[in-house]
């Protein structure tokens, strides 16, 4: 009896460990710790998820979603794998959609019944008072691409508000996964309308240069831009 009230007292310390830690995926490698349906996004999809926090499925992707999950929603929030923390409320049967590479999104699949009342992830009202990086280095707020004059804009606005208490004015930033995928290797991405190509390791590394610059801004203006959903 002492040997089973010590591994149940160990499975609880486990659970809320987990749960503890937010989200279950890996921020370096974008593992999700569950099965998951992979999908790989259209150029569309990425501008969609880029600017918006949603993705809007195909028919195809759909169904194969809805084999699992009858009630999943065409357009779904999005979760990115580059950042996680401590979560206040974990619903009983969550279901999420993870952006899990530049190019991809997973949905967690269920090890529960059909049947049951899953929570699933519905889309996002509104942009969010965010600033978002694409993959490729573009600049959202509010669901508008911006320039790099915008940006700064938004964080001075932002850094200039009162404390929202012990902590410092600022903004959250959203970050995408970098590509990861080995057919983006020898892929070049190329500007619409534009003459620009760079490669996949150019584009992750203008992501990284410009979460950096808007860091230090934010520091010289006495606020902060941290890491968001």
């Amino acid at each position: 009896m002492t040997t089973l009230r010590t591994l149940l007292v160990l499975l609880l310390l486990s659970l809320s460990h987990v749960l503890g830690d937010g989200y279950p995926f890996d921020t370096t490698s974008g593992t999700v710790f569950f099965d998951t349906l992979r999908f790989q996004l259209t150029d569309e999809q990425l501008d969609e998820l880029s600017a918006t926090g949603n993705v809007s499925f195909s028919e195809a992707q759909l169904r194969t979603i809805q084999q699992h999950y009858p009630k999943f929603p065409k357009c779904a929030s999005v979760i990115t794998t580059t950042h996680n923390d401590g979560l206040d409320v974990v619903p009983d049967h969550p279901v999420y959609c993870f952006w899990t590479a530049a190019d991809e999104v997973s949905v967690t699949l269920p090890n529960r019944p059909a049947d049951t009342d899953f929570d699933l992830p519905e889309p996002q009202r509104g942009e969010g008072d965010v600033l978002r990086l694409s993959p490729k280095g573009h600049i959202y707020y509010r669901g508008k691409r911006l320039t790099l004059d915008d940006a700064f804009e938004v964080i001075r606005a932002a850094c200039a508000k009162q404390p929202d208490g012990p902590f410092p004015p600022g903004i959250g930033i959203v970050l995408p996964p970098p590509f990861r995928h080995q057919n983006w290797v020898r892929t070049d991405i190329r500007e619409v309308g534009g003459n620009l190509i760079e490669s996949p390791e150019g584009c992750n590394e203008r992501v990284k240069q410009l979460y950096a610059t808007f860091r230090l801004y934010a520091e010289s203006k006495g606020g902060i831009v941290a890491p968001s959903w």
